[in-house]
């Protein structure tokens, strides 16, 4: 993905360059919370990108040297970082403890000569519900991908709502640059994998002393955990299979292989096992009479609780255990006699599935999670694309009413504004879309239009906006059914 490809991102997918996803922290101290703030930065000044410049190298002409500060409303902040409104406090304190903390871009084979640590954002405040970041150009750069590196996307769901770990998020992006690069088996040292999920560490005589030091302890509060959590996520393309060489461990195999699809509903699952067993042994009409005299109904095998369905496939199992011994024309009877005699035999049984369908509750739990956060973010980031646009229109509506001289003198005004607060990008030196850019921003922020823009029809607009993107969410069958009671 190259950075051309930022303004027709799916909307709800952050874009990281290589050196982005392979960012350290000094001492590795980030937090998992720090982490979902950093990605609902970086989010958020991609949409910012897009509402205001359309394209990186327009908002890259326009800003230059420049602190760029850009607003999001808090609420939506939270909610990009996975959080109810009601944990604002603990936000707060994230977003002013990132402004503390010091990380530096992965350098890989792209800046082997270079090293060193920087602020990820240089100021950061809340008033009225709304929070403004300052963010240098450096960082700028590197969190838009200006020199169009190596890259991924995802959605940013993924990490701020599915996992409550740091070590997850960054496992996952190793395996996504991997699956990317179509590396089904990639090597690794232990130290390598410990850089990549940034774990903690101190310098001890000028060397690096990890925590968890024995590889046991990695693999169990780390490694191992972060495989389980990947391989547990049925919104992920991919397994991941871990192999170790070495007494002590010194070389870990990273290996990736296709998930197969996953049907999303255990009950729907085990019904069609069920009905598929009857039909092979000629036991469905037996199954049926049983059923529908138990529960007074008709067609009752295509309406049986969970319990229920694993009771009859318990007892199918009983049946074939036995088939060779039931004397022909008995074998409906005999179905029957099970259904009737086993039910206290059962309870133990149920009991083991019950923690397994506990588990997949638990998934699906999780499922949801992420596809509420899929919507907002989605819905976010098409309520700016809206907005530019209609903006933009009220703006071309306005100049062109205009004379000729009253345009002129217009630009002349919006250049020196943009020369004095950046004289490191002087208008006239400016490619066209970046001189049409800092026009229409400096016609908004004037008020020049503000009668002009029609708030019953933006509305109508933004509600559209949300409508298509919820019936396209609904038509890819995002959502997913929970399991029957």
């Amino acid at each position: 993905m190259t950075k051309q490809h930022l303004a027709q991102k799916e909307k709800n997918e952050i874009y990281k360059s290589d050196r982005v996803s392979l960012m350290t922290s000094e001492g590795g101290v980030m937090t998992a919370t720090m982490l979902k703030c950093f990605n609902a930065i970086q989010v958020s000044l991609q949409n910012f990108v897009i509402e205001h410049y359309t394209s990186v190298d327009t908002a890259e002409d326009v800003l230059g040297e420049s602190v760029l500060e850009f607003e999001v409303p808090w609420v939506e902040f939270c909610q990009t970082m996975g959080w109810k409104s009601t944990n604002r406090d603990s936000a707060k304190k994230t977003v002013k403890t990132l402004r503390q903390v010091q990380v530096e871009w992965g350098l890989g084979e792209y800046d082997t000569g270079s090293a060193g640590y920087l602020h990820i954002i240089s100021g950061a405040k809340i008033d009225n519900g709304v929070l403004s970041v300052r963010i240098d150009p450096l960082v700028r750069r590197e969190l838009l991908n200006l020199r169009g590196l190596a890259s991924i996307a995802y959605d940013v769901s993924l990490i701020n709502s599915a996992w409550s770990d740091k070590y997850t998020p960054r496992f996952y992006e190793l395996c996504l640059r991997n699956w990317r690069d179509g590396k089904n088996s990639t090597r690794y040292s232990v130290d390598g994998i410990r850089e990549a999920v940034d774990c903690p560490y101190e310098i001890v005589n000028g060397e690096k002393v990890w925590a968890n030091a024995e590889f046991r302890d990695f693999n169990k509060r780390v490694l191992s955990k972060a495989v389980k959590n990947i391989n547990e996520s049925n919104f992920i393309d991919f397994n991941v299979q871990v192999k170790t060489v070495g007494k002590p461990v010194h070389t870990i195999f990273v290996g990736l292989s296709l998930k197969e699809s996953f049907d999303n509903s255990l009950n729907d699952r085990v019904a069609k096992q069920v009905l598929n067993l009857l039909i092979e042994h000629g036991l469905k009409q037996a199954a049926e009479n049983f059923y529908d005299r138990k529960l007074g109904q008709t067609n009752s095998l295509h309406k049986l609780t969970s319990k229920e369905y694993h009771y009859l496939q318990y007892c199918i199992e009983k049946y074939i255990e036995k088939i060779g011994s039931i004397r022909p024309g008995n074998e409906s009877r005999y179905l029957t006699t099970c259904l009737e005699r086993n039910e206290e035999a059962f309870e133990p049984i149920w009991a083991k599935i019950q923690d397994s369908l506990e588990q997949e509750r638990k998934k699906q739990r999780q499922e949801k999670i992420v596809y509420e956060q899929q919507l907002n973010e989605a819905k976010k980031a098409k309520r700016a694309e809206v907005k530019g646009a209609y903006n933009a229109s009220v703006v071309a509506e306005y100049m062109s009413e205009l004379s000729q001289v009253q345009k002129d003198a217009l630009i002349e005004q919006a250049a020196k504004s943009q020369n004095k607060t950046n004289p490191s990008r002087l208008f006239d030196k400016l490619p066209q879309a970046a001189k049409d850019a800092i026009v229409r921003q400096y016609v908004i922020n004037s008020g020049l239009v503000d009668d002009m823009i029609d708030q019953a029809k933006l509305k109508r607009l933004l509600k559209n906006a949300d409508e298509t993107i919820e019936q396209e969410f609904k038509a890819n069958k995002n959502r997913l059914p929970l399991i029957q009671q």
